[in-house]
């Protein structure tokens, strides 16, 4: 199988790059940063500098993916986290949050479509967050744009029906990753990078619509957005005090 996965240069996206290419797959491995790139050059996996918010980029590599083989799955995996500080309300950090996580991914899967139409089975998953779950504090601009990746995901994946295309998502909650290793406050539940991408894989063979772990931490905080908004508040501040 073909596979394309943005993303790759770390944390989940080069796992799994690792992963399926151990597996024997021909893996197409997307990402901005070249020396990282050249780690992951070897048999199944080709690689190639891309910037997602790079339209001239994009294009030319779509292109050139469509001449030499089209992908049967693609996992978006690109993306970034930032956080706001004593509630300033950043608007440059805004912007680069939704360019990153949404925007770019939207402008992608607008260029891959009618390539995907053309191949048989295609399936395309999307990774967000489990942050989009509960509103926590200082991840206005990150969680918001998850909360946007699943809407768009789910209303995505109906659309894409008649074409045949498959949309999932994938929610993890914290994995051990460069990006993770920056927070600054408590991971429960943190899980190695390598047991995530299995559970990704495994979740991708059975094509299950929605890929979320670990299981403990997605139904807790299903359950505290289940909460009024005023036990939801009394939670968050002291989510705030940590």
């Amino acid at each position: 199988m073909r596979i394309l996965i943005t993303g790759a240069t770390s944390g989940i996206g080069r796992q799994l790059a690792l992963d399926y290419a151990e597996l024997g797959h021909d893996v197409i491995a997307w990402g901005r940063n070249i020396d990282a790139l050249k780690q992951l050059e070897g048999a199944s996996i080709r690689t190639q500098s891309v910037d997602l918010l790079e339209s001239d980029q994009v294009v030319d590599a779509v292109e050139a993916m469509a001449e030499t083989g089209l992908p049967s799955l693609v996992i978006m995996a690109a993306g970034g986290c930032e956080y706001i500080n004593d509630g300033k309300l950043d608007t440059a950090l805004f912007m680069r949050m939704w360019q990153v996580n949404f925007q770019s991914q939207v402008d992608l899967l607008a260029l891959l479509a009618p390539h995907l139409a053309e191949v048989t089975d295609a399936q395309v998953y999307i990774v967000g967050s489990s942050a989009r779950l509960f509103p926590f504090p200082r991840a206005e601009a990150y969680g918001a744009t998850k909360a946007a990746l699943n809407y768009f995901a789910r209303s995505l994946r109906v659309d894409w029906l008649k074409m045949d295309i498959s949309v999932g998502l994938v929610e993890p909650g914290f994995v051990d990753t460069p990006l993770t290793r920056r927070n600054d406050f408590s991971m429960p539940l943190l899980m190695p990078v390598e047991e995530a991408c299995r559970r990704i894989q495994l979740g991708i063979a059975n094509r299950k619509p929605l890929i979320t772990f670990p299981r403990r931490l997605i139904w807790f905080l299903r359950l505290l957005a289940c909460l009024p908004e005023s036990w939801q508040l009394v939670v968050q501040k002291r989510l705030i005090k940590v």
